[in-house]
C-alpha cells in the first residue's frame, strides 16, 4: 500500500456515542476534518452538503476531488461485535480469507478478521484523492455537476477499496500458520468420513 501525504487519525465507535450513533450499521467511514467535527456535534450533512463543503467538482473527469480539509483525515471503525459478526461483510471476508481456514477460527478471531478487512478498506480511502458518489452527466466531453447519488456498489472509489482489502487477504491466506494446514486436512478427512456414512 502506498504512503498517504495526509495526517490520518483512527477512531472507534467505542470512543464516543456520537460516532456510534452516526455509523449505526456501517463498518467504517473515512472523513475529512470538518466532517468529523460535524459528526461529533451530532450533525448529518447528507450528500449535497458533503460535496459542497469538502470536495470540488472536476468537469473533465466527473469526479469530486478532495479539498485541503482532507489533509487531516479521520477513519472511524465500528467495533460493535454483534454487528460485525452477523453482517453481510462476514461472507465477503470468509471468501477472501478462505472458507475452510475462516471456519476453523474462533468467533472472536473471525470478528477480528472482519475488523481488519474494514481497516484495510478504509485505509485505502485515505490514499484516494477523489470520489465518484454521483451519477455521471455529460454534454459532449464535459461532465455536469449534479447531486444525484450513485448506487454505493457502483462507486469506483468503493470498488478500489474492496479490491485493496481482497488483495491483502489473498496475501494473508498464503502465509497462514502451519497449524492451519493440519487442521484443514483433518477437517477434510472428517467431512469425507461423514459423507461416506450417508
Amino acid at each position: 500500500m502506498d504512503k498517504s501525504p495526509r495526517t490520518i487519525y483512527f477512531h472507534t465507535t467505542a470512543e464516543n456515542t456520537a460516532l456510534a450513533k452516526y455509523l449505526k450499521s456501517h463498518h467504517g467511514l473515512t472523513t475529512s476534518s470538518a466532517e468529523f467535527k460535524s459528526i461529533l456535534a451530532g450533525e448529518n450533512w447528507g450528500l449535497e452538503k458533503r460535496l459542497k463543503t469538502i470536495f470540488s467538482f472536476d468537469s473533465k473527469t466527473g469526479r469530486w476531488d478532495k479539498t485541503k480539509d482532507w489533509d487531516e483525515t479521520h477513519v472511524i471503525l465500528n467495533t460493535n461485535s454483534s454487528l460485525t459478526y452477523f453482517s453481510d461483510l462476514k461472507g465477503t471476508v470468509r471468501d477472501d480469507y478462505g472458507t475452510d481456514a475462516f471456519d476453523l477460527l474462533e468467533v472472536k478471531q473471525q470478528i477480528a478478521l472482519i475488523l481488519v478487512w474494514a481497516i484495510v478498506h478504509e485505509s485505502n480511502h485515505t490514499l484516494q484523492d477523489s470520489e465518484d458518489p454521483t451519477i455521471d452527466a455529460q454534454i459532449g466531453e464535459v461532465y455536469i455537476k449534479n447531486y444525484e447519488e450513485k448506487d454505493y456498489s457502483q462507486m469506483q472509489s468503493e470498488q478500489e477499496s474492496n479490491e485493496a482489502a481482497r488483495q491483502f487477504f489473498r496475501l494473508l491466506s498464503k502465509h497462514l500458520p502451519q497449524e492451519f494446514d493440519s487442521k484443514y486436512w483433518e477437517m477434510q478427512a472428517s467431512r469425507q468420513e461423514q459423507e461416506s456414512k450417508h
